[in-house]
């Protein structure tokens, strides 16, 4: 007999889909909680290399590592149907980041940046306008992730397709942040400033949409690429070629040109040009 399946936004979901997307949520949860424990033991030994993932760019601040803590341990929760602890723990998650957001957006200061190691956050190699404090799209995915762990648990197709909404604009904020880092674009302010996303920032924060993704496997995509019909197994394969190659094609292209085989100009054409060919032949 076949496994039962769930009604989902993108088609039904089987029983065997739905328990691995809860492994997938479980293994998500402790990867942001994880990053944010050790970011907060880099801050507290005075490690760098913790607190930057071994890069030469932006640090995870303090208090974005623990709303990444808060946010795999409310996910962890929402995993194992302790629905009002992950709630709970998702508004304390929210409240960080909007507290944040609203320092940039008001012009005001609450305070908090230096509530955390002050010392070390202060004396940071990298000059940061508000040292201590979530860059614009950071406050604005941790706040996203958190009120799509609030949707988890709620019911509807409304809710369903709000969760996939603020999950995957998520994954395209973590997208630009590390393709930023990946082509080490100078350094932007205001609501563009990807680039101080720090990488275990970018790392968590994605962790966290792929684990609120996970928690409910009607709410959308995900769901398809861990099934077992044909078009999951088509997309396993395509989702991470499709993911891959135009960011290896645009960074050797980036390469090319930052040791003169050609002008800064060509790079545009001959990522569009490589890119379109290697996905016309992957497609063939």
């Amino acid at each position: 007999m076949a496994p039962p399946e769930v009604t989902s936004v993108f088609g039904p979901t089987s029983e065997s889909s739905a328990s691995r997307l809860g492994i997938v949520a479980a293994c998500c949860a402790l990867t942001s909680l994880l990053i944010g424990v050790v970011v907060m033991l880099g801050w507290a030994l005075g490690e760098t290399a913790l607190t930057q993932f071994f890069t030469s760019r932006s640090a995870m601040q303090p208090a974005t590592a623990a709303s990444a803590i808060l946010l795999g341990a409310s996910i962890l929760s929402a995993s194992a149907r302790r629905a009002g602890l992950a709630a709970v723990i998702a508004l304390l998650a929210a409240f960080i980041a909007a507290q944040s957001l609203a320092e940039h957006l008001l012009g005001l200061d609450f305070g908090t940046d230096l509530l955390l190691f002050p010392h070390a956050v202060g004396a940071q190699p990298v000059n940061y306008t508000f040292p201590g404090r979530m860059a614009e799209p950071t406050a604005t995915s941790f706040l996203l992730v958190a009120v799509a762990v609030l949707l988890a648990s709620g019911r509807g197709r409304r809710a369903s397709l709000m969760l996939t909404g603020c999950a995957t604009a998520v994954l395209i904020l973590v997208t630009i942040a590390l393709l930023s880092h990946l082509y080490a674009v100078a350094p932007l302010a205001g609501i563009l400033s990807f680039t101080q996303v720090a990488v275990p920032t970018a790392m968590a924060l994605g962790a966290s949409a792929i684990g609120t993704l996970a928690l409910r496997p009607s709410a959308g995509w995900l769901g398809l690429l861990v099934g077992s019909s044909v078009a999951a197994t088509a997309a396993r394969w395509l989702v991470p070629t499709v993911a891959v190659v135009p960011a290896g094609v645009g960074w050797l292209a980036s390469r090319g040109s930052d040791v003169g085989l050609y002008p800064v100009d060509f790079r545009l054409a001959l990522t569009t040009a490589l890119t379109v060919i290697l996905l016309v032949a992957l497609a063939l």
